[in-house]
């Protein structure tokens, strides 16, 4: 069996010590591991001739959605998986706009992700049967492919994306919180402000923004360079919550 070269772009390096020697001696695949996104990360890609490239879609996830893209678009036959800390509606949204072809959580056993990772490696398309075992997920991606094509085949206004962001500064600051993978708890620990706020601020981003769900509101804020792309600052919250 033809040994299998995984780079993993993931922080989570005491994750792969464990991972990688099992890995090694029982799929065959050898890891490679780069704890971080820099400039130079795509000409490591290179350098290191991988067969897949696993990304780490908490880095935080607009950057690490962006990263899967260019090695997705730029190189389509190194196939892209999207890692995460538990795979939910969100993350294999982001791994599907990305252009990966599975997500898979750390807190699966190693033989799943080995497993996983021969698929991807052999041509597979893991993700198609994520998506078959979500079924309220896959309608929600079928209405918006058909809410696009409708706009580009009949010109429909309402299917043009809106360029002026509706969300308030709080409001886009939890959905990047949202984005990242962070629970609700998670969120107002942060911001110190209670769960209960958290979730209205949630709720109000859904109205607002007319999402079917957190998923969506990612995608769309996504879409529209919202988050992700917006300037990275810190940003100060006084009474805002």
């Amino acid at each position: 069996m033809k040994r299998v070269r995984l780079l993993v772009i993931d922080s989570h390096e005491g994750f792969w010590q464990q991972a990688a020697p099992k890995m090694r001696s029982e799929a065959p695949i050898d890891v490679a591991v780069l704890p971080s996104v820099t400039p130079d990360t795509l000409a490591q890609v290179d350098a290191l001739s991988a067969d897949v490239v696993a990304v780490d879609i908490a880095f935080p996830a607009p950057a690490a959605v962006e990263l899967m893209g260019q090695l997705a678009w730029r190189s389509p036959a190194i196939p892209v998986i999207g890692l995460c800390d538990s795979v939910d509606d969100a993350r294999l949204s982001l791994a599907l706009a990305a252009g990966a072809r599975a997500c898979v959580g750390r807190d699966a056993s190693i033989n799943q992700i080995a497993h996983t990772v021969a698929e991807v490696a052999n041509g597979g398309f893991p993700l198609q049967q994520d998506l078959i075992r979500r079924p309220s997920l896959l309608n929600e991606l079928v209405i918006e492919l058909q809410r696009r094509l409708r706009g580009s085949l009949i010109h429909d206004p309402s299917a043009a994306p809106v360029q002026r962001c509706p969300l308030t500064e709080r409001e886009l600051v939890i959905l990047e919180m949202v984005a990242s993978g962070r629970a609700n708890k998670e969120i107002a620990e942060s911001l110190e402000i209670a769960e209960r706020t958290v979730k209205n601020h949630i709720a109000n981003i859904l109205d607002k923004l007319a999402a079917r769900g957190r998923a969506h509101a990612v995608a769309l804020a996504l879409e529209n360079r919202w988050i992700g792309k917006r300037e990275q600052k810190t940003v100060a919250l006084e009474g805002a919550a």
